[in-house]
């Protein structure tokens, strides 16, 4: 099996687990699986039903990931990562990911809580992101699909102050 994480990057978030009280980690290479199948969850955009077995049963890594999302692990851990930018230029994107219809629904009326909408091509939501120079995540926000870029532009270039910002046509006030 490859590993999804880099070991720098690796060494990076363990090193940040092992500060959050009440989360075991000292079983390294159980923790690691645990976040390679969040990571492979997220890369491929599957179900959770078809994460391979190797990375654990489905159902606990899906109910752990739950219990870290209910405890801000993961936001923790995002802003963790954001620790000395290149700022010279950031990025700015919106790329749609498309969602199946049983993807909605967890609690009845929640589609805008779950970032679901339709747009011209279906059942969808939208992932804005805004990047340093070298690629990394600074801010990010997931809307429905349907919610327009340039919507969500001010909000992610609002503390960018001396860098360029690069961006396509959605971005663009003009079209």
């Amino acid at each position: 099996m490859e590993s999804l994480i880099k070991e720098e990057a690796w060494e990076h978030i363990l090193c940040f687990l092992r500060t959050i009280k009440g989360l075991h980690t000292k079983n390294e290479e159980r923790a690691r699986l645990f976040v390679e199948g969040v990571f492979f969850i997220l890369r491929s955009g599957s179900q959770w039903r078809l994460l391979p077995f190797y990375y654990g049963h489905w159902r606990a890594v899906h109910r752990k990931f739950k219990q870290w999302s209910d405890k801000n692990i993961w936001k923790d851990l995002f802003l963790d990562s954001q620790k000395d930018p290149d700022l010279e230029y950031v990025m700015i994107d919106g790329p749609i990911v498309r969602a199946h219809a049983c993807a909605a629904g967890y609690k009845k009326n929640s589609a805008e809580q779950e970032a679901l909408g339709r747009s011209k091509g279906g059942f969808s939501r939208k992932i804005h992101a805004l990047t340093d120079a070298l690629g990394n995540p600074l801010k990010c926000i997931v809307t429905p699909g349907q919610r327009q870029e340039i919507t969500q532009a001010n909000a992610r270039i609002q503390d960018v102050f001396d860098s360029g910002v690069l961006g396509d046509k959605g971005y663009s006030a003009s079209h």
